[in-house]
């Protein structure tokens, strides 16, 4: 048995991890390689799923409601905003979840080669919008 507060904590610690491994990716430009590009913004996807899943698991949500949200960003960031951990007004943090949701749901950056050319956000920017929301969401 797992309480709630150690999944969230483990699902923070994983979160911290996938940002950590997707800023070092990026080259002293704070810019990608073509083909580091879609393992970037695979990451950033999933530091994203698992640092909105924390704050929701974090203020008492169920596994059944973390399940229900699967691998979509916007339906994660709006059970996040009800915890009052994310603000309800437009930040970075909402705006890289719209940037990002579509793609991150329906696996764009893990099946690149049958995908066309998508819009992302800047590296540094994922990251910095990134880190930000860690620091200040999960504390």
């Amino acid at each position: 048995i797992v309480s709630h507060a150690t999944t969230a904590d483990i699902l923070s610690d994983n979160a911290k991890a996938y940002a950590a491994a997707a800023s070092r990716l990026m080259n002293g430009d704070d810019l990608l390689d073509d083909a580091l590009a879609p393992a970037f913004y695979l990451l950033i996807g999933f530091a994203l799923e698992l640092l909105l899943k924390a704050i929701c698991l974090g203020d008492g949500a169920s596994q059944a409601t973390l399940k229900s949200l699967r691998h979509d960003l916007h339906k994660a960031y709006n059970e996040a905003m009800k915890t009052g951990k994310v603000p309800r007004v437009m930040t970075p943090l909402g705006e890289l979840v719209i940037a990002l949701s579509e793609q991150h749901k329906t696996h764009v950056f893990r099946y690149t080669p049958d995908n066309p050319p998508v819009v992302v956000p800047p590296p540094r920017y994922c990251v910095d919008v990134l880190n930000e929301a860690i620091s200040t969401c999960l504390h």
